[in-house]
């Protein structure tokens, strides 16, 4: 057909988006506002080394990296004012008289936001600077490469080694992953925190150091509650200067498998899964995007039904009010691969 000939496809698509009353003139600005947004699009792409070019989280797609995030800084998020909006959230358990980071102050031994950010970005900055050295072997500025195990800090470290540029992080709506299919093709997944679409799966690592055999699960299941990159000064051993590096991390809700050994494919049944009481330790965490393998779907069971009959949850930075007792993984088989097996759908 001719371009003109499906044209009354689009007053048709048009029309889907009104009410059924005075339809000329709803779809005249129906019409006005896809006319301003082309024009805003067409304007942002003749600015390609724009600041606000590199903001599109939901437009960036580069395949030739592993995941997208955006890279402005537009929404900071204060730490220590994050702590005194959310006190006593279960989620951070920050006591109200943290003023500053910096000032070692009594807080929960169980869900204690700031030390669990510190360990995670420890090793990451770390891996960084190991990075700068050897690829600056012959510059005296970088230091030296931690070359003894006993001189790499440890976790227990990054309260006194890891800080953040002006006690701040920043937040990112979206987060874009790509992977690869299982017919070789380049597949990519976005997640927003805010929505349904906030759950990733990672590689479990549940290797015995006896043998070598895998036990257990072999994924980790999360919701992602938020997507963070935060300037980080690290001053500890090993230290090339105090310029900030830039890391990206995801503030995640922990899943639990629930009896593996009775689902599974062993047993054709869906792999059941929930949230583990916010009080442990393992409830929360942070995850490198670079670990993460793809999205998931997970299904609520409804039969078992809701944690928060009144729909009140308990913790505003989790997000439980929607909770449910158990989920499932969900899965599913491509239609091109069922029917090459003669399956039929």
């Amino acid at each position: 057909m001719d371009q003109s000939e499906l044209e009354h496809r689009t007053s048709k698509a048009r029309f889907s988006r009104t009410n059924g009353r005075l339809i000329p003139l709803q779809l005249s600005k129906i019409e006005r506002r896809q006319r301003h947004i082309r024009a805003i699009r067409e304007n942002l792409r003749r600015l390609p080394n724009s600041e606000i070019n590199l903001d599109l989280e939901g437009v960036i797609d580069d395949p030739q990296l592993q995941y997208n995030i955006g890279k402005t800084e537009n929404a900071p998020v204060h730490v220590p004012t994050f702590f005194q909006n959310n006190d006593g959230d279960p989620a951070i358990k920050a006591s109200n008289i943290v003023h500053s980071y910096r000032f070692r102050l009594p807080m929960s031994p169980k869900q204690n936001f700031l030390s669990k950010l510190r360990g995670h970005l420890l090793p990451c900055i770390l891996e960084v600077l190991r990075r700068e050295a050897i690829s600056h072997p012959g510059y005296s500025a970088f230091g030296t490469v931690f070359s003894d195990v006993g001189d790499t800090p440890t976790n227990s470290d990054a309260c006194q080694f890891v800080f953040l540029k002006n006690d701040r992080i920043y937040h990112h709506r979206l987060c874009r992953f790509h992977f690869t299919t299982y017919d070789v093709r380049r597949g990519s997944d976005t997640i927003n925190p805010s929505t349904t679409r906030c759950n990733i799966m990672l590689l479990a690592d549940n290797t015995d150091v006896a043998d070598g055999s895998s036990t257990g699960h072999p994924f980790l299941y999360a919701r992602v509650l938020g997507a963070y990159h935060a300037n980080v000064v690290y001053t500890g051993p090993g230290m090339h200067d105090y310029q900030a590096r830039r890391l990206d991390f995801l503030w995640v809700r922990w899943y639990e498998v629930v009896d593996p050994d009775t689902s599974g494919w062993s047993s054709s049944r869906l792999d059941s899964v929930r949230f583990p009481p916010m009080n442990e330790e393992g409830a929360f965490g942070f995850v490198d995007p670079k670990d993460v393998l793809r999205t998931c779907h997970i299904i609520p069971n409804f039969a078992k039904g809701t944690r928060h009959a009144d729909g009140v949850g308990v913790s505003r930075c989790a997000k439980d009010a929607g909770d449910y007792y158990r989920y499932y993984i969900g899965r599913y088989v491509p239609q091109c691969r069922a029917a090459d097996s003669g399956a039929d759908l």
